[in-house]
């Protein structure tokens, strides 16, 4: 999977999250609970990563004046 997914949750029966993944050729929707549990930790791992919104925009605006020279 390398596009972007989408983690779709039931509060009231949890046997039912799905994972909607975009491919170029079409969709795939994943049932099972391994790849439910493995796009939530995909997408933990890279919210616990990323940098705070005021660090991360800082960081595009140096980049971008690096090319802009």
């Amino acid at each position: 999977m390398f596009g972007p997914y989408l983690v779709l949750s039931f509060p009231r029966v949890a046997s039912l999250d799905l994972v909607l993944t975009e491919i170029p050729s079409g969709n795939i929707w994943g049932e099972q609970e391994p790849e439910v549990a493995y796009c939530r930790a995909l997408f933990d791992d890279a919210r616990t990563t990323a940098l705070p919104p005021t660090e991360s925009l800082a960081l595009i605006h140096r980049i971008a004046k690096e090319y802009r020279t």
